[in-house]
């Protein structure tokens, strides 16, 4: 990937932004600015900022509001004036896991102005930065929950699912994706490769959160797979990725996702 290849991660103060941030600081020509909500209370983030030896940086970023983001943007032109590599928007909230029909308004609107509008909205802000950058990737964090084909195919079989439940999530991740092919199309010509990757169901806190959600309608089921695994095989898949790969929909472990 050449030297100085720079990575931005949102929402890496957990989860899988945090397991991105340590396995990409362990490439020795990786330079990853990491975002969260609160810089000062990621205590985690902080210690692997320190100790990278000025290959990390944290930022303050809020995705949710616009004023967070452009002072992100800023900030970041100063620290990488030559430019962005590469994009992972990670950061996302659950929202309430309910029932379809139990779905609070606010709760939805809260969920999709984060999920979709925010991601958009970094996705934006960065752009001319990533237009000068070499790497010229997008990464969206999925989700199999905003995949409308297995969702579908849960309708007239009569096993215990969760396929009705948690609507604002479902439907906002179903949004990314429609996002991914949009910047797919626009940029095609540019040389820029956006994806859309599902990291798998995943030991984080909101991975626990729906899969107690979950358990509610299908007795055993729940998250699978540890954040660092899945974010070790979702950096296998973006090493072998190219701009003829742009607008996939991918699993972690390189298999194509259905829509």
């Amino acid at each position: 990937m050449g030297t100085q290849f720079t990575y931005l991660v949102t929402g890496a103060n957990r989860g899988i932004g945090q397991a991105f941030v340590e396995q990409l600081l362990s490439t020795p020509t990786a330079r990853v600015f990491a975002t969260a909500r609160n810089p000062e209370a990621s205590l985690d983030l902080k210690r692997l900022a320190e100790a990278s030896e000025g290959c990390c940086h944290v930022l303050q970023l809020d995705i949710s509001k616009p004023d967070s983001v452009k002072a992100a943007a800023q900030e970041l032109a100063k620290l990488v004036p030559h430019g962005l590599d590469c994009l992972i928007n990670n950061a996302a909230i659950l929202g309430k896991f309910t029932h379809a029909l139990d779905q609070d308004l606010s709760d939805f609107a809260h969920v999709l102005q984060t999920n979709v509008i925010g991601t958009y909205s970094v996705t934006r802000a960065l752009m001319p930065l990533l237009r000068k950058g070499t790497g010229k990737r997008i990464v969206n964090i999925s989700s199999d929950a905003g995949c409308l084909q297995q969702n579908a195919g849960f309708i007239h079989q009569d096993v215990p699912n969760d396929a009705g439940m948690a609507i604002d999530y479902r439907c906002s991740k179903a949004a990314l994706n429609m996002m991914t092919t949009c910047l797919a199309n626009q940029l095609a010509q540019e040389g820029f490769t956006v994806l859309s990757l599902h990291p798998g169901f995943v030991h984080s806190d909101m991975g626990r959160a729906a899969g107690l959600g979950a358990s509610r309608s299908a007795p055993g089921s729940g998250p699978t797979l540890s954040a660092e695994d899945s974010v070790q095989a979702m950096l296998q898949v973006l090493q072998q990725v190219t701009p003829k790969d742009s607008g996939r929909y991918i699993k972690y472990n390189g298999e194509a996702m259905p829509w």
